[in-house]
């Protein structure tokens, strides 16, 4: 595979300079080497223009079309589907998908070059001994010898959840109007002329933003996207300082030094689309699967619910297993220690295991018919006033209640059905074998169905004329019994089980039908002047923000980006958090509680060591680290801030967490809408302005602020402000991610 000739490849958000070391085997920059000072690399880059700019429209969401869009050549593809890269800016839509299969997506991409920066290499053919010899500990393989500057931003557009046989539709005339964006833009102003069925369509879609251009505020509907799309020359400054890498060509360091590290192979193009589409079929598992959690049959009872999650924790294991597997193999391959069929076994092996498209999808098939056949039931029960209880607790709670002579509940018995399939795939890690039974599940039998449905139309005509009454209850839920397959009627007589099989009226009648070990303190190897002039600093502006409902440890790690070495360290007491991250310490007061979170997250600029010109310490400083008893040093900082808003509800009753929660969620994503040219402007209807009212705020954060905000007026008019505590020169950034360079490099005995 060695090869002299320069390697093209899409930068991805990723901070890339001139003369910086590579890894390809790895896909990853290497910080704190560089084979040439900084007056030598200004001295011999040579600076072309090079501007243009284009935009393109698609409505696929595949991992192929991403792509395309962002100029991702196969074997930078397989490094991001195997997890060896992370990206940062624009390319951080290579991460986003649909959230539902049964919705409508279109995706607007602009894409503007400014200038070309390329080494003069003939300068730089002949390396002396100490260059050899930095190559040779880095574990390079390319050195960074061209970077074409420039920006890409990405407008995601997302319909609601919706009916599958609109999909198309919908997508097709989302995509007519987004097509006209590029036209609304007059002059460098802003000309919005859309029918009102086209405005009535615009307001149905929200919108995601990835840009490498910082904005002051990211869009979040269609209007917002126009206006946004306007300014973006703008926004590179007048003499395009803001432009960022988008492409670099990669020089082997075989051509300075025959020691350096290689490339030894690259995987088939064809057995990368097969990862590709394994990677793509986990996500549209995914999709089906929040398709089934949004459904009203698996927020009304958690047993849906509770399969539902522990299949997509399963899924999430597996995936990320696999993901893991899938980087080491590459590395091997690319390293020359393995050939590409090891890859192919680690996808024939999925295939062979309960985590096989056959397989995956056939559970899916079987749960949403399960959902579709509870749901009928309980449609039939519309106009009778009945109740969904989602816990035997709250079922006592209805029939105990005072006044209530008779309850009738509609029960459905058989949702808590073992589920082989769900074993197995828990099991998998221990190799056991997935079991078919032959058994036909409950929801296939027509004589179940049949029997479900006579009661659930009994249950309803006996319902109706009674549904005023404050004497007796309707309820539906969901309990265990053998005995009735499906379904069944249990009736309470003063709080008492009288049957659990009523057919028949035997209420009686009613008298009115009415009513630290991580992180130590220790000197530093160099002192603060040595620091300073070998230190290299680098733009690298970003900012974004997510919503989440999720109060757990994996949601939590997943927006302060902590993986799963330093999540083990923080639960077992091992470090001490403070900023934005004192979160990860914040839980839930109650359980009936509704949790919303919203995470603002900006970086400014990267710091990284020139560690060529540390490569030999003196006794002294070895005496230090002996006596330190620590194992790396910092070479690279990553800058900029967190925020992180806590928004909880009252204590609620059970049945309206849920409910809540998405009222809660829906409000809280018009947050950045607010921030009107870094002004507030609330607007909300009157219904959302009272449920605002009910819920409180805490705030983490790593900057500074007068005073925390209590309430989500508040929370509003501090997120307008967060861009502005940065600091003009954004001197109150704090590190947010470090790379750690092992102190065995420096030829010391550590442990």
């Amino acid at each position: 595979m060695t090869t002299s000739y320069p390697i093209e490849m899409a930068a991805l958000g990723r901070p890339f300079t001139l003369g910086m070391l590579y890894d390809t085997r790895k896909g990853v920059l290497v910080p704190g080497f560089t084979l040439w000072d900084t007056k030598t690399l200004q001295e011999n880059t040579v600076d072309t223009t090079q501007r243009c700019s284009d935009f393109h429209i698609t409505s696929s969401d595949s991992m192929e079309s991403k792509s395309f869009l962002l100029d991702i050549e196969a074997s930078l593809k397989l490094s991001f589907l195997g997890g060896l890269i992370e990206v940062g800016g624009s390319a951080k839509y290579l991460n986003d998908q649909k959230k539902f299969k049964n919705q409508s997506r279109v995706t607007l991409q602009y894409k503007t070059t400014t200038n070309f920066k390329q080494l003069s290499m003939n300068k730089f053919a002949i390396l002396d001994e100490q260059q050899k010899d930095d190559i040779e500990k880095s574990s390079a393989t390319h050195v960074v010898t061209g970077i074409l500057y420039g920006a890409n931003a990405v407008f995601v557009f997302d319909s609601e959840k919706l009916e599958a046989s609109s999909v198309q539709e919908i997508q097709g005339h989302m995509e007519a109007v987004i097509k006209k964006i590029p036209a609304f833009d007059i002059q460098g102003r802003v000309s919005i002329k859309l029918t009102d069925k086209e405005k009535a369509l615009t307001k149905k879609f929200s919108c995601k933003f990835f840009g490498d251009l910082i904005l002051e505020s990211n869009p979040a509907t269609f209007e917002e996207a126009v206006n946004t799309y306007v300014e973006l020359p703008k926004l590179l400054g007048e003499k395009k300082e803001n432009a960022v890498p988008l492409k670099v060509w990669l020089m082997p360091l075989k051509n300075f030094d025959s020691k350096a590290a290689e490339l030894k192979a690259e995987v088939s193009t064809g057995l990368v689309k097969n990862v590709e589409n394994t990677v793509e079929d986990l996500g549209t598992v995914e999709m089906r699967l929040n398709d089934s959690l949004a459904d009203r049959v698996s927020k009304n009872f958690p047993q849906i619910r509770k399969s539902l999650t522990s299949f997509q924790r399963q899924r999430n294991n597996y995936t990320s297993g696999l993901q893991q597997a899938m980087a080491k193999t590459v590395i091997s391959i690319h390293e020359g220690k393995e050939d590409e069929s090891s890859l192919k076994k680690l996808l024939e092996d999925r295939e062979k295991s309960p985590f096989s498209h056959e397989k995956l999808s056939k559970w899916l098939d079987h749960k949403e018919r399960e959902i579709n056949v509870i749901g009928s039931c309980v449609d039939m029960m519309k106009g009778t006033n009945t109740k969904i209880v989602p816990n035997q607790s709250e079922l006592d709670e209805e029939v105990l209640a005072p006044g209530v002579e008779d309850a009738l509940c509609f029960v459905f018995t058989s949702l808590e059905s073992a589920d082989g399939y769900l074993k197995a795939m828990q099991n998998y890690s221990h190799s056991l074998e997935l079991k078919s039974s032959d058994e036909e599940p409950w929801y296939f039998s027509n004589e179940v169905l049949t029997k479900m449905r006579e009661k659930a139309k009994a249950f309803h005509d006996l319902a109706k004329p009674l549904k005023n009454s404050s004497s007796v209850r309707f309820l539906a839920t969901a309990i265990a019994n053998e005995k009735h397959k499906g379904a069944t009627i249990y009736h309470y007589k003063e709080g008492i089980l009288v049957t659990d099989d009523f057919s028949k009226p035997a209420v009686p009648p009613f008298k009115t039908i009415t009513d630290k070990s991580a992180l130590m303190w220790c000197p530093s190897l160099w002192d603060r002047k040595t620091l300073q002039e070998n230190t290299t600093e680098t733009s690298h502006h970003s900012s974004n923000f997510q919503v989440t409902s999720s109060d757990s440890i994996e949601s939590k790690s997943s927006l302060l980006d902590v993986e799963a070495s330093l999540k083990a360290s923080f639960l077992g007491g091992l470090i001490e958090v403070g900023g934005s991250a004192k979160y990860l310490n914040d839980q839930k007061k109650f359980k009936n509680h509704s949790r919303v979170t919203f995470q603002y997250k900006a970086t400014t600029n990267f710091k990284q060591l020139s560690m060529n010109k540390f490569a030999i310490l003196d006794e002294q400083q070895k005496v230090d680290i002996e006596k330190s008893s620590a194992t790396h040093v910092v070479t690279g900082m990553l800058y900029g801030a967190n925020a992180v808003f806590v928004f909880d509800s009252d204590k609620l009753d059970a049945s309206s967490v849920q409910e809540i929660q998405g009222h809660m969620e829906a409000v809280i994503k018009k947050i950045p809408s607010f921030d009107v040219e870094g002004k507030v402007d609330i607007k909300m209807t009157k219904e959302e302005k009272a449920l605002t009212e009910k819920f409180s705020c805490k705030f983490y954060g790593d900057l500074i602020l007068e005073r925390n905000p209590a309430t989500f007026v508040e929370a509003v008019k501090t997120y307008v402000e967060l861009p502005k505590l940065l600091g003009e020169k954004k001197e109150n950034a704090v590190p947010l991610k470090v790379w750690l360079m092992p102190l065995k490099n420096f030829d010391i005995q550590r442990c």
